[in-house]
């Protein structure tokens, strides 16, 4: 683990790779800065297995998960301190860690959630359906991914979700992306429904390609929105229910497909902005075992710099509209 903190915090700390092209993207002066931020997520799964004596189809959602942090940092390195103000009026007990390392030509991150307040609908033909507690059911997903940006001497995703750089002109590039994802299911035994507790899991591998596009609306103001659809290639998943474990081979087509989109500000030292992201992941085939998951992110930020550095470089003295 203090191996991986360290190759993360290396890989930051380098210096931009290649050039850029100036006209369209300008590198922000390191600098100290307080960044407050708001955040709230969800999840969703869905499990349908045809394999059983009846098809049982399990439906589950998460309670809407908010934080609130603040984080000091310098340049692209930033420490976040956050808290959950649910957690003090009841027992919301999700967990949720994320590490991101965004560059103009490649990036990565790495997101695990720990959902302890599924809740949901056990059915199964004919007419039969059970509801599913809060608390009796948890699922772990951990989702790594990288991209690579074709044209990034004048695209800056980092412009969009880091505020190292400045969009000055719009511009887009291809995207290709390569993900993995871990995710475990457990449904507590239901009375009169389950003998033991029902568990599913799996383990993927994607590959996909997308675009990104930031629109420059002025300068100071960005638009980002990006989209990238993935092919899934199974690695394995398994399923286990009523003391019968069951192991599925992959069958194609499977696929998953991310969208990102920002809002970002720089009004003299400080930026504001909005983020939001959005996953889709579809594995397996309603004839045996299908498995999807959607998990959703939206963020809201303010950030204020500090010294010499902390301002903005000046605006052209003629702005062209794009």
């Amino acid at each position: 683990m203090l191996i991986a903190l360290a190759a993360f915090f290396a890989l930051c700390s380098l210096p931009a790779a290649g050039k850029v092209d100036t006209a369209y993207v300008a590198k922000l002066p390191a600098c100290w800065k307080i960044k407050l931020s708001g955040n709230c997520s969800g999840v969703f799964f869905d499990a349908y297995n045809s394999t059983l004596v009846e098809p049982v189809n399990v439906d589950l959602e998460s309670d809407l998960r908010t934080k609130v942090a603040l984080g000091f940092g310098y340049g692209g390195l930033m420490l976040n301190i956050g808290f959950n103000p649910a957690s003090f009026a009841k027992n919301q007990t999700d967990i949720e860690l994320s590490l991101s390392c965004y560059r103009n030509t490649f990036g990565f991150d790495l997101n695990y959630r720990h959902s302890k307040t599924l809740h949901g609908t056990i059915s199964a033909p004919p007419g039969f359906h059970a509801d599913v507690q809060k608390g009796n059911a948890t699922h772990q997903i951990l989702q790594g991914g990288m991209y690579y940006a074709v044209n990034h001497k004048r695209f800056s995703y980092p412009a969009a979700f880091k505020q190292t750089f400045l969009q000055k002109k719009s511009a887009g590039s291809l995207l290709v992306g390569l993900s993995g994802t871990w995710q475990r299911i457990r449904v507590g035994e239901i009375e009169h429904v389950t003998r033991e507790a029902m568990r599913f899991s799996t383990v993927d591998i994607a590959l996909g390609c997308g675009y990104g596009y930031n629109f420059a609306i002025t300068e100071r103001l960005l638009f980002h929105l990006s989209v990238m659809p993935a092919m899934v290639f199974g690695v394995g998943r398994k399923c286990s229910f009523n003391y019968r474990e069951q192991a599925f081979r992959y069958r194609f087509p499977e696929g998953a497909v991310t969208a990102k989109s920002a809002l970002v500000w720089h009004v003299g030292r400080f930026s504001m902005g909005l983020s939001a992201d959005y996953r889709y992941l579809y594995t397996g085939r309603r004839e045996e075992l299908c498995i999807t998951s959607q998990i959703w992110n939206a963020n809201a930020f303010v950030d204020v710099r500090f010294g010499k550095k902390g301002k903005l470089p000046p605006l052209r003295k003629k702005y062209i509209s794009y």
